[in-house]
């Protein structure tokens, strides 16, 4: 009898941290190959006179994309998930209102008892002649 539960209690804790890996490479490939595009979409380079500007990220546009995008990815493998956002501005060094050029996306998930998911991914909008 002994014996009966302490292969019950080997077999689910195996299991348990099974899945919890598989789910931890799911969430982590998800967030890691976050579309580029949306973030092309939301760069805005010409001001409302039609004037070039400095590009920026459009901070409404940008959060619904990605919300979207982790909405329709990552339901599938965790439901307890938490996407904050950070923007920063064109010297990097303070928190940016209008006209971002960097933006901190982070994202928190609870996968079960062994696994939590924190990460955090920057993109940032650079002059291609000064690189």
């Amino acid at each position: 009898m002994m014996n009966c539960i302490f292969y019950t209690l080997f077999f689910t804790l195996f299991l348990n941290i099974s899945m919890g890996s598989l789910k931890y490479s799911q969430i982590h490939r998800t967030f890691m190959s976050i579309y580029k595009g949306m973030f092309e979409a939301c760069t805005i380079t010409v001001n409302s006179n039609g004037e070039p500007t400095n590009p920026y990220f459009n901070m409404d546009k940008m959060e619904t994309y990605i919300n979207e995008y982790f909405k329709t990815s990552l339901s599938n493998y965790c439901k307890d998930y938490q996407v904050s956002y950070m923007y920063i501005g064109g010297t990097n060094t303070f928190i940016c209102t209008s006209e971002c050029r960097t933006i901190f996306i982070t994202l928190n998930a609870k996968i079960n008892m062994f696994y939590d998911y924190d990460k955090t991914e920057i993109f940032t909008i650079q002059d291609g002649d000064t690189l």
